[in-house]
């Protein structure tokens, strides 16, 4: 898998099916779509390195896509804390737990979006 970063269009491709880069104009202004607070964004990037830098947590990874288009990749602080590896935006690690918070958020956008409904049953699906 390629560091989402740095890959070529052929590797985002392979990765993210349907994926394109933001056109250089897009990027170079900041504001390609409504939905995205580029100021939240940092402030939660710098929110998230601080943490790292205190030893709360080793690492961290954040993507954003929009439209298809890859936004935002980034990865910062370690991926193994014995042997100093650093987190790449192709890093593996373990959820534990968290796969559930994960799917219970995207099906409430799912909800919020008129796709299905808390009262359907999971049979339906």
């Amino acid at each position: 898998m390629p560091d989402l970063a740095s890959c070529t269009d052929e590797e985002l491709q392979s990765v993210l099916p349907g994926v394109s880069r933001l056109s250089a104009e897009a990027s170079d202004s900041k504001k390609p779509c409504p939905a995205v607070s580029w100021t939240a964004l940092m402030a939660y990037e710098r929110a998230m390195r601080k943490q790292v830098d205190l030893g709360v947590i080793p690492g961290f990874c954040s993507l954003v896509l929009w439209g298809g288009s890859l936004l935002h990749a980034e990865a910062y602080g370690l991926a193994d804390l014995e042997s100093k590896l650093p987190m790449r935006s192709d890093s593996l690690v373990r959820m534990y737990c968290m796969g559930k918070s994960v799917v219970a958020a995207a099906f409430m956008i799912l909800v919020e979006r008129g796709r299905c409904s808390l009262e359907d049953q999971v049979a339906k699906f």
